[in-house]
């Protein structure tokens, strides 16, 4: 039996999520996307797992260099 789209959609607001600022140099040229998907994989090694669509222009500049940081916005 499927379940209610109402019922689905009450449950999955109650996930919490964050929103995370990537941001990305490649040579001479920088960008800057908001994320959601960021979550520990591994204690050791420390590693992080974050979601981004193959082929969007955030992914294509990852896969040019692997330089990039991960910003926290305020509540503020």
């Amino acid at each position: 039996m499927a379940m209610d789209k109402e019922v689905r959609k009450k449950i999955l607001r109650k996930i919490p999520y964050g929103l995370y600022v990537l941001g990305l140099r490649d040579g001479d040229k920088f960008h800057a996307m908001v994320g959601s998907w960021l979550s520990q994989c591994s204690f050791e090694p420390p590693l992080l797992m974050l979601g981004i669509k193959k082929g969007s222009y955030s992914h294509t500049m990852l896969e040019h260099n692997a330089s990039f940081t991960i910003n926290f916005p305020s509540k503020d």
